[in-house]
């Protein structure tokens, strides 16, 4: 716990790094000096001495935030110089390995596999792509910690055998860093490979590798190097859905107790993983997938098979006989894989699309649930003895007020939702800022929505302005109007994201009642808008 309480305070100095540029790194310094001063000077009481260090690691953090933009020219050195040989080297392995896949493979199951053993989306058309975040599976084409413990079991497998078990750590470690390069070194692949190589050599010393442990001190040492890798996105969902499993997963164990462990596992790993991950999705992608539990349930056991038989294609693709007996081994599993893929995202409420989270309320998410996770470890128990032992001598005995009390409650809970979710009774006309073509979205005094687009927008960043005025209960649009043919394909992604109640395409003229006193006349023959309001008509162009 003391070390996790120093790597949360290193990890809350380095988040908050753009504050710290105000700073003067000096007195950055010097309190770091200070507080290392102070945790020698401490003695035996534990509490101060840990204190001391994590306010040491907070302010080395904060410094080293400050710092991370200056950068000074150094000339390359020959260790720079070996490396890049090495990159180079692994980049040429990896295409390889990948035009050996897809020499024997059809698509998608090529793509598909290749994703699967080495990361990417390779040639995956567009519909697969929404298959697989519909049905909650994009992360097997990323580079996660299953896959690295699948590597480095498969070389401790091999290494106790050949080496003998006292020497089986180096391979190991070169093996998994080795394929950590060899995937791209993304940052989710760079943190579970690190937290890997930390419980290897947790095993050589002899100690329990304890997973919170070392999370924490993988991302203070990617953070250590690279501040603003706590932006990447990737990692971020990396980070959450590996909390998910340590804290998560053991609150849900028990209430699936009753059902078979072979359906249990995958079902309430999956479950806490989405849980998660929940701030995350609703604040960057506004997606979250209902068919995830079943789709891993059905999926996780083919994972290992199409990582393997991969492997194995991509070493015996240059010789022809040995690869088409294995393309014939890597094709069963990664047919059925895109099979599960294809069912489980095509079902009609697969997904539910929502509007984007705002950076505080995924905050407070976020920090509800990683409460509620460390609530249940077993260092919180003494803890949870006091809170309970306190709550029960304060409150009072259960009477018939506790009914009363429970509906007070759930009638304040119900008049907040619907005071949050209720309109301001004003109408709301915004343009929307894209490179090109023009889109505006009108919000009517009772929450009505209407989008209109014209010429060649850029679908995405069209979605993205959309998705930052839904709120997150919002994933629909009343009407979309499409003024020109050219704007068809920008629209297209956003009412797959947002269908609309009614679609008004070119050459159309309707008369649209926004509610309150507003309405909207679209003649889309001209180009021309009219709104009306309160007896107050203006006319932007559309």
């Amino acid at each position: 716990m003391p070390l996790i309480g120093v790597c949360v305070a290193a990890l809350v100095g380095l988040t908050f790094g753009d504050v710290a540029r105000r700073l003067d790194t000096s007195s950055l310094i010097g309190a770091a000096l200070l507080a290392a001063l102070g945790a020698c000077l401490a003695g035996r009481p534990p509490g101060w001495r840990h204190t001391a260090l994590a306010t040491c690691a907070l302010a080395m953090g904060a410094w080293r935030a400050s710092t991370s933009g200056d950068t000074t020219p150094t000339p390359p050195a020959p260790a720079a110089g070996l490396m890049a040989s090495l990159l180079d080297w692994l980049a040429g392995v990896r295409a390889a390995a990948e035009s050996g896949v897809h020499a024997y493979l059809p698509e998608p199951q090529a793509s598909l596999a290749v994703g699967v053993l080495l990361g990417g989306r390779g040639q995956l058309d567009a519909a697969f792509r929404l298959d697989l975040q519909r049905s909650g599976l994009a992360h097997l084409v990323a580079i996660d910690g299953f896959k690295q413990v699948v590597v480095a079991g498969a070389l401790s497998a091999v290494s106790v055998r050949v080496l003998g078990a006292r020497v089986v750590a180096l391979p190991i470690l070169v093996g998994v860093g080795a394929y950590t390069l060899l995937t791209g070194a993304h940052p989710s692949a760079v943190r579970a490979g690190l937290m890997v190589g930390l419980a290897t050599l947790a095993s050589v010393a002899g100690r329990i590798a304890d997973p919170l442990t070392s999370l924490l001190l993988a991302l203070v040492a990617m953070a250590a190097v690279q501040p603003r890798i706590l932006l990447d996105v990737g990692l971020q969902l990396s980070i959450s859905a590996t909390l998910g499993i340590v804290l998560l997963w053991p609150r849900l164990r028990r209430p699936l107790r009753q059902l078979p462990r072979a359906f249990a596992e995958p079902l309430g790993l999956t479950l806490a993983v989405t849980v998660a991950t929940l701030p995350v999705m609703l604040s960057r992608f506004q997606s979250v997938s209902l068919v995830s539990p079943a789709a891993h349930v059905l999926a996780l056991p083919l994972l290992p098979a199409v990582l393997a038989s991969t492997a194995l294609l991509a070493v015996a693709a240059p010789v022809p006989p040995l690869g088409v007996a294995a393309a014939w081994l890597a094709w069963l599993p990664s047919t059925l894989l895109v099979t599960v893929i294809q069912v489980c995202g095509r079902l009609p409420a697969a997904a539910v699309s929502t509007g984007r989270l705002t950076p505080l309320a995924s905050a407070c998410l976020a920090a509800a649930l990683l409460a509620w996770g460390v609530y249940g470890l077993p260092e919180m128990m003494a803890f949870r003895l006091a809170l309970r032992q306190t709550l029960k001598r304060r409150l009072p005995r259960p009477s018939h007020r506790v009914p009363l009390a429970a509906c007070f409650s759930l009638t304040l809970a119900a008049c907040g939702v619907l005071t949050v979710a209720r309109t301001d009774g004003r109408l709301h006309v915004d343009r929307l800022a894209i490179a090109r073509g023009e889109a505006v979205f009108i919000r009517g005094p009772t929450g009505r929505t209407v989008l209109l687009v014209s010429g060649r927008v850029d679908g995405v960043a069209l979605l993205n302005q959309l998705a930052d005025r839904l709120d997150v209960w919002e994933h629909a649009l009343d009407t979309a109007v499409q003024f020109d043919a050219p704007a068809e394909k920008g629209l297209a992604p956003v009412l797959a994201r947002y269908p609309a109640g009614q679609l008004i395409g070119p050459g159309e003229e309707t008369h649209l009642d926004l509610g309150g006193g507003a309405a909207l006349v679209v003649s889309a023959a001209d180009r021309r808008v009219s709104i009306s309001y309160a007896a107050t008509t203006s006319g932007p162009g559309g």
